[in-house]
């Protein structure tokens, strides 16, 4: 279990027993406090940190895209991100280490049973919810989703909103047909347990290579 082996390889990596006093840790969330950072509140409320010497402190970054500008400028000292910005980091140079995978779960699109959407191919021309809009990623993510599912659909006709990730909120308030970057076990149990009955396409079953993980 990934979560299972990153607390021990955090505890190893940081503590420092040679003091009497505790060393902080800054740990930036990914992007704000949610269920994937459970193992890291039990951690800290049931005193995991503590017994290790570490005072840790649990921070919402400023900007969910630069938590590695964040622990350049001292304002962190560790962050919880995503494997695509680590290599994007790393790929323009930036003195950044991944230590340890967080979290993985299934990542994909989420709709809402109002929606009349029952397949991906529903999904073409339709507005997307997606951090970055109006970049090409949701658009292509959902395009590869459609082509997958035997559609076929314009790239340039879906509709784009920057919900952030506030992708439940997005549904909800009609701005957007369907959601994108989604997990399977936040949104989708967030959207279940506000009755709001959540579809969900799975990107590795309709061609997205499965990325959907935190380091």
């Amino acid at each position: 279990m990934p979560t299972a082996a990153f607390l021990p390889s955090l505890l190893l990596l940081l503590a420092d027993r040679s003091y009497a006093t505790p060393t902080t840790i800054k740990l930036g969330l990914e992007w704000f406090l949610n269920p994937d950072h459970l193992p890291l509140v039990v951690a800290l409320r049931e005193g995991y940190f503590a017994e290790a010497g570490l005072d840790v402190q649990l921070l919402e970054p400023a900007d969910h895209w630069e938590a590695e500008e964040e622990i350049l400028a001292g304002r962190l000292d560790v962050a919880v991100t995503e494997t695509l910005h680590l290599a994007q980091d790393a790929a323009r140079g930036k003195p950044v280490i991944g230590f340890s995978r967080f979290l993985h779960t299934d990542g994909g699109v989420l709709f809402l049973g109002s929606s009349n959407i029952s397949r991906p191919s529903d999904m073409c021309g339709r507005t997307i919810s997606y951090p970055g809009s109006p970049g090409i990623g949701g658009p292509a993510i959902v395009q590869t989703m459609v082509e997958a599912d035997g559609g076929s659909c314009d790239i340039a006709s879906y509709g784009k909103h920057n919900g952030g990730f506030y992708h439940v909120k997005a549904l909800q308030d009609k701005a957007a047909a369907v959601a994108t970057l989604v997990f399977y076990n936040f949104e989708v149990i967030e959207a279940q347990q506000m009755g709001l009955r959540p579809g969900f396409f799975s990107l590795k079953e309709w061609g997205v290579p499965d990325f959907c993980q935190l380091v």
